[in-house]
């Protein structure tokens, strides 16, 4: 049974899936890139997310939260939507794959935010374990844990941003009206 903290997702276990993402998408584009098995029986998440990169440049990120699925089958289907339904990219080529870098994003259950104060809201969030979903008159928009550290926001900048995401005005998050969750995880790049 999944723990709700992700504790269970060891290191090998995340490098391995990113790889294991690459693999599926290099056979859906007719190619092989080694194989492994994945001891992930009974293993189910609460959504997941795959990213590309090409040399830093984001390639694709598609995912899924909040829908629980079998561990191997969350991680495909990320791959696949990431690799060839991103609306902002075309398609993955199979020219692009031998420098495209996949990295695995494991979510743990969303949890919403009882309204509160915004700066207890802020301070609910730990940076770099949490990520983000705002929701508010049929817009929403995700940012996952890693995004806050890459562009070194704080917490009322990390939840500014999921709203702009979500093509909402950035303050939003204060309105008694949005609802906010969070979510626990775990990313994990091919590379190790």
């Amino acid at each position: 049974m999944l723990s709700e903290d992700l504790s269970w997702v060891s290191r090998e276990l995340g490098v391995e899936l990113a790889r294991y993402a690459k693999r599926r998408v290099a056979s859906a584009l007719g190619q092989r890139i080694g194989t492994t098995s994945i001891m992930a029986e009974g293993r189910s998440v609460d959504g997941a997310f795959v990213t590309i990169t090409i040399e830093d440049n984001l390639r694709g990120c598609m995912g899924y939260v909040g829908v629980r699925q079998p561990l191997l089958k969350a991680v495909e289907r990320a791959a696949m939507a990431a690799a060839f339904e991103d609306p902002r990219f075309p398609p993955l080529t199979p020219d692009e794959l031998p420098s495209s870098v996949f990295e695995v994003t494991l979510l743990g259950p969303l949890r919403p935010l009882a309204s509160k104060a915004p700066q207890e809201l802020a301070a609910s969030i730990k940076l770099g374990v949490h990520g983000l979903l705002v929701k508010r008159k049929g817009f929403s928009g995700l940012l996952l844990p890693q995004v806050a550290l890459e562009y070194g926001w704080g917490a009322s900048e990390f939840l500014s941003q999921t709203c702009l995401k979500a093509g909402l005005p950035e303050d939003c998050w204060c309105k008694p009206d949005t609802e906010v969750y969070l979510f626990e995880g775990k990313w994990f790049a091919e590379n190790g």
